[in-house]
């Protein structure tokens, strides 16, 4: 049975997806986009979205659709550093998908993601080089 809780959190899931693979069009750093299984080895290791980035490496994120279950993640996975939360999307859940204000919202939302992943990348990289000068 799925339960409202599962539906904000493939919502937000694939407004992440949408945002990553709009970055990967934009000729940014992202070569690649993966959006984990649900219940594959990926999922039950904290990860969502995995990105493929220039040089070979490899970002894991984890999508929230609410900080209410933030600390949890971080004890149970302590090294998917990036969390992407949303929980604006669950207004996509009461507006019609035809809707012009469904399209805004929705685009406000992946505009809002698409800096939140470029920051996630930048402290990737910047991590990265910090570890090995």
């Amino acid at each position: 049975m799925i339960n409202n809780q599962q539906v904000k959190g493939d919502v937000a899931e694939s407004i992440v997806v949408k945002a990553a693979k709009e970055l990967k069009r934009e000729a940014w750093v992202i070569r690649h986009v993966r959006h984990c299984r649900k219940n594959s080895d990926q999922d039950r290791m904290g990860i969502d979205v995995l990105l493929f980035l220039e040089g070979g490496f490899c970002l894991p994120l984890q999508v929230k659709s609410s900080a209410r279950r933030l600390q949890r993640h971080h004890r149970m996975h302590p090294y998917i550093k990036h969390v992407i939360i949303l929980e604006a999307a669950e207004l996509l859940m009461h507006h019609d998908p035809n809707s012009d204000k469904y399209r805004a919202i929705k685009l406000d939302l992946i505009r809002q993601t698409k800096l939140l992943i470029q920051k996630a990348v930048r402290e990737a990289f910047y991590s990265l080089n910090r570890i090995n000068p």
